[in-house]
This record gives structure tokens, C-alpha cells and sequence, in this order.
């Protein structure tokens, strides 16, 4: 192969890396957004059932659509789907982040930090091995000058479903209430 075609294949899987480092960002902040949630709706669920006394009615097999949802069943089905999206964004962070390794490997460079990050997964210490990848891609980016996601549109987007599911919640509450709770 000639120089030029080197330089051209080195740039691309360069570029490639790039994106695939912005994704493990992305995708971890996902992670939380999602995981966060999940737990809120679970939250909720306890608390609308309990306060509605919705507990006995679950029990005593009264599972109609209308007593359901307004005794907090709702948050089942939201609690669901936050989990689903937990699962699917856990998986995609960690594949991007082998991605990236092997594309740095294929690349002739070091990930700075990635070995660290393998060692705390195989000693078992989950808080390193989870938080490692998003600070090794964030190095990564940083050194090379390229942008690092922003992570307040997260945040934004984390605090705007607390703030959805709590109207839910109300809504659901004064709903069983006008209905005869």
C-alpha cells in the first residue's frame, strides 16, 4: 500500500474513534438518565400504591385498567421501560468502550487509563469499572482537541422526567380521589 493510502485509513479509523468515544458518553449519561428513573418510578408505584390502599385491590385481584393506573400502576409500565433503556444503554457503553480500545490498538496508540479500568472490572470494584470508561473517553477526546459532550443537556433531560413523573403522580392521586378512592 502507498503512503497516501496509510495516511487516508489511519485518519479514518481516527475519525471513527472519535465518534465512538463521543457514544460512550453519550451513552453512559443515558445510562444514568435511565437508571435514575427507573428508581423514581418504583418510588412512586410504592408510594401511590400504599397511600391508595392499592396494595389490597392489587391482592384481592382488582386489576382493572382504571384502578390500576390511578393506584400507581402506571409507574410499573414507566418503571419498565426505564430499565429496558438502563439495560440496552449499559450494554452499548461497554461495547463502545472495547470499540475504542481496539480501534486505539489498530491505531498504534495508548488509551490512557483503559488498562486501569480492566484491571478494576477484573478485581471486581464496580464503581471504577462502571465511572472508568466515561473518564478514559473523555481524556481521549481532550487530548486529541476534539468536543466533549455536553453534559448539561443530561441533566436537563434527567430533571425534565423527574418532573413529568411527579405530575403524573399528582394527577393520578387527585384522579382516585374524584373517583371514590
Amino acid at each position: 500500500m502507498s503512503e497516501n493510502n496509510l495516511s487516508e485509513e489511519y485518519s479514518k479509523i481516527q475519525k471513527s474513534s472519535f465518534g465512538v468515544a463521543k457514544r460512550i458518553i453519550i451513552f453512559s449519561e443515558l445510562f444514568i438518565v435511565s437508571g435514575t428513573n427507573c428508581f423514581l418510578s418504583l418510588i412512586l408505584f410504592l408510594i401511590l400504591s400504599l397511600g391508595t390502599s392499592g396494595v389490597a385491590h392489587f391482592i384481592g385481584g382488582d386489576f382493572s385498567k382504571e384502578s390500576f393506573n390511578l393506584r400507581g400502576g402506571l409507574f410499573i409500565y414507566l418503571c419498565v421501560v426505564f430499565m429496558n433503556l438502563f439495560a440496552v444503554t449499559g450494554i452499548w457503553y461497554a461495547l463502545c468502550f472495547l470499540r475504542l480500545q481496539l480501534q486505539c490498538k489498530n491505531l498504534g496508540t495508548v488509551l490512557d487509563g483503559a488498562s486501569e479500568v480492566n484491571s478494576a472490572a477484573n478485581d471486581g470494584d464496580q464503581s471504577a469499572a462502571a465511572a472508568g470508561p466515561i473518564a478514559v473517553a473523555h481524556i481521549y477526546l481532550i487530548k486529541n482537541g476534539m468536543p466533549v459532550p455536553d453534559h448539561k443537556i443530561f441533566v436537563c433531560m434527567k430533571n425534565i422526567l423527574y418532573f413529568v413523573q411527579m405530575i403524573i403522580a399528582v394527577v393520578s392521586f387527585i384522579m382516585w380521589m374524584n373517583w371514590g378512592g
